[in-house]
């Protein structure tokens, strides 16, 4: 006998979701505008089920947000994983669940191959449902994940559109509304990062909606690396939309009692037009994702040096670019790409992080002091993850970057891609960007990232939590220096923040 709840339900500042759990799963039978919290819950949940058909299973199965493969379910499954090469079929009911201020937390367990999944739902910031899932392996043996969903969600059946983003090189992330059909509508990026086949975020809305009337839903998957984005429709017209970290065949392997956590997911809903959602993100990054330095003060005007000089620099030169930028009241002065020791043109130097002696015998402080008495703050171009095949580094450490053993090294933009899950290359770029900042009043980074990942040699997910701890790393140190640093400095630092792009 389940010890379930028979509903549970979760309640921002302007919304409800409804669970029903009445078939050990949860299933979303209501995400809209705030219900009474003397509603029936009942009675919504009976009114709002579709009825059964011939041609289900005699008991169909729930539109879950865990749907497995092999019981019924009509679409992609939330969870995949193997052992020994073999699929594994899974029965993972919910069995549990508690709630707490601003969060309920879902557990589901397979108890014959003893692994867990967890589904955690929290109000953040901006009035934002965030979704948190991990997956546990509580057996005796290791078992390969193929995929875990970051969020799967049965859409309301007002649901008859979806607004994704995609594009190509220099026309990116365009607009495009197509009304769903029966079968799915997907996109995926495979170069190690979302690239121009389509953002990780989606928009689902009515046939009428707009700005500041209709229903609309908007979903974020908060990763910088390949992903897996698809709305689909089944033969009864439910439509569900799954949002997922792409994994490389064989990439995680877990071993008794490790756990794998999918990226977050964040989810918001209107019924008053898309407006709403796009305030209700922009509440999020600014309170809970951008540093609050940074949220705290008017983003500044940039002028940035290379659609003036590109590669052509000298120090007068810059200093009379910077000149020009003052007297507009330009307030940040980003000197762009060709800074560094040998960079003339894009075929070369790329890892060798340190000022051309050519362009700046003294090194970059007479640029950046001439910069700042113009009443401006200075930012850097940088592309850490980069090499180029002709420069110092890689000369030096050609097994650095990511590469296949006996193929080619191919490169794209005349460059290779540095393997940042070995320790001492993350190490290596530490080093260089902190010894930047530590040696010049750098108030903010330009940090490019202007090549695909590949080949990802089975590191797809790896490389992208190796660069957040390289970033989390270079946070920790800047923030350090800023409480240690003179009253001069420290405001420097803090009117300007570093900007990560």
């Amino acid at each position: 006998m389940s010890s379930l709840p028979p509903f549970a339900r979760l309640d921002g500042d302007e919304f409800s979701l409804v669970l029903d759990l009445r078939a050990d799963a949860a299933e979303p039978v209501y995400f809209g505008p705030s219900l009474p919290m003397a509603e029936d819950l009942a009675s919504l949940c009976d009114v709002l089920r579709r009825g059964l058909h011939a041609s289900q299973p005699d008991r169909p199965a729930p539109r879950s947000l865990l749907p497995w493969a092999g019981h019924g379910h009509l679409c992609a499954p939330s969870i995949v994983v193997q052992q020994n090469g073999r699929p594994l079929t899974l029965r993972m009911p919910l069995v549990a669940i508690s709630q707490r201020e601003g969060g309920l937390c879902l557990q589901h367990r397979d108890d014959a191959l003893g692994l867990s999944v967890q589904i955690e739902l929290r109000i953040a910031h901006g009035g934002l449902v965030e979704f948190s899932t991990q997956m546990q392996n509580q057996g005796t043996q290791p078992i390969g994940l193929i995929s875990l969903a970051s969020l799967t969600l049965p859409l309301p059946s007002w649901a008859t559109h979806m607004v994704r983003y995609a594009g190509r090189w220099s026309g990116e992330m365009q607009q495009q509304r197509l009304a769903l059909h029966q079968g799915a509508i997907t996109s995926a990026s495979y170069g190690g990062r979302a690239g121009f086949g389509g953002g990780n975020w989606v928009r689902i809305e009515t046939a009428g909606t707009g700005e500041l009337h209709g229903d609309a839903l908007a979903a974020h998957l908060a990763w910088s690396g390949d992903h897996v984005l698809s709305v689909e429709c089944n033969a009864d017209g439910d439509a569900t939309l799954t949002m997922a970290a792409r994994l490389e065949p064989g990439e995680i392997m877990l071993a008794p009692g490790d756990t794998f956590c999918a990226p977050r997911a964040l989810v918001a809903v209107s019924a008053q037009g898309i407006a709403s959602l796009r305030h209700a993100f922009h509440a999020h990054v600014l309170g809970a994702v951008v540093p609050d330095t940074a949220a705290s003060t008017p983003r500044k005007v940039h002028l940035n040096s290379w659609e003036a000089l590109a590669f052509d620099q000298s120090l007068d030169k810059l200093c009379a670019l910077a000149d020009r930028a003052a007297a507009l009241g330009i307030e940040r002065f980003v000197l762009d790409d060709g800074w560094f020791a040998g960079r003339r043109d894009d075929t070369t130097s790329l890892g060798d992080w340190v000022a051309d002696p050519g362009i700046f015998p003294e090194g970059l402080d007479p640029l950046i002091d001439h910069v700042r008495r113009s009443g401006m703050d200075f930012g850097l171009w940088v592309e850490p993850e980069m090499v180029s095949p002709d420069s110092a580094l890689y000369r030096a450490h050609p097994d650095w970057c990511l590469y296949l053993p006996d193929h080619p090294r191919l490169t794209q933009r005349n460059q290779l891609v540095l393997d940042l899950t070995r320790p001492e290359v993350s190490g290596h770029l530490f080093a260089c960007l902190d010894r930047l900042l530590a040696d010049h009043a750098i108030a903010y980074l330009k940090w490019d990232h202007n090549r695909d990942l590949f080949p990802l040699a089975g590191k797809s997910h790896a490389q992208v939590v190796a660069l957040y701890a390289l970033l989390d790393r270079l946070r920790c140190a800047e923030a350090r220096k800023v409480c240690g640093a003179s009253p001069a400095r420290r405001g420097i630092r803090a009117a300007g923040g570093v900007g990560w792009r």
